[in-house]
């Protein structure tokens, strides 16, 4: 993964600082994992204990 970005509250793109992978199985199946460097970060409607 190369970059990860939201929407911020002014309705602009923002980048996050969060590492990871994007896979692609060999069934056509996609799955990113990413991960938040931060270990104090809270949890969003998407992460939980930095994943």
């Amino acid at each position: 993964m190369t970059s990860l970005q939201i929407t911020n509250s002014e309705g602009k793109p923002a980048d996050v600082p969060y590492s990871g992978q994007v896979i692609f199985s060999h069934s056509g199946t996609l799955s990113v994992q990413a991960m938040d460097p931060d270990p104090a970060a809270k949890p969003t409607t998407y992460t939980a204990n930095g994943y």
